[in-house]
């Protein structure tokens, strides 16, 4: 295994939108798929930010561009900075950030990343919370085979919710269909799409 192996996995697959959507069908979140993953010796250590956060600070995470060697050389100065660079500030040891999304096509790609980002989504918009489990639907507009829905299945378990129903259409075209007991639904859309 190559010390760049693990960045190389995500690294190339164009983001996908995410849209969470509560029971009525109003929008409580769009974000990208875009993940940030700081890299050490060749392994994943640790996720360094989600979504539209990425899309907004791509510059600040190439490694080699002006503003993230500025905000590296002002994070090892100031200590109250570092829990915003704890990964790139500890210890005076520089690590890389990989920019990628954990989908592919609107597809889950990278199981430990995916599940992850969609908990924080999840949370974020306090869908998901520290006692309730809550009945998810995803729409991802694309037709998977057996094992990728089972992939987005075991993802969103893992992301903390209790049941999923897939449908492999859009929202707005299966919204009436979705049941009141799923208390929001995941769209995924792919950049192609």
């Amino acid at each position: 295994m190559t010390s760049d192996e693990p960045s190389k996995r995500f690294k190339n697959y164009a983001p996908s939108i995410i849209k969470i959507y509560d029971r009525d069908g109003h929008v409580l979140l769009e974000e990208t798929s875009l993940v940030a993953v700081s890299v050490k010796a060749g392994k994943e250590y640790g996720i360094v930010a989600l979504g539209n956060e990425v899309a907004e600070n791509l510059e600040l995470f190439d490694m080699n561009s002006p503003a993230a060697k500025a905000a590296r050389e002002e994070a090892l100065r100031d200590p109250r900075l570092k829990r915003y660079w704890k990964d790139i500030a500890r210890d005076d040891f520089i690590v890389d950030i990989t920019v990628g999304s954990p989908l592919r096509n609107g597809v889950i790609a990278e199981v430990g990343l995916s599940h992850r980002m969609f908990r924080y989504f999840l949370t974020k918009t306090k869908v998901l919370g520290w006692f309730v489990k809550p009945c998810i639907a995803v729409c991802a507009p694309v037709e998977m085979t057996e094992v990728e829905s089972m992939a987005l299945t075991n993802v969103m378990l893992t992301a903390g919710t209790r049941d999923v129903l897939i449908f492999e259409k859009l929202y707005r075209e299966v919204a009436h269909e979705i049941p009141r007991k799923y208390k929001a639904t995941i769209e995924i859309v792919p950049n192609d799409a």
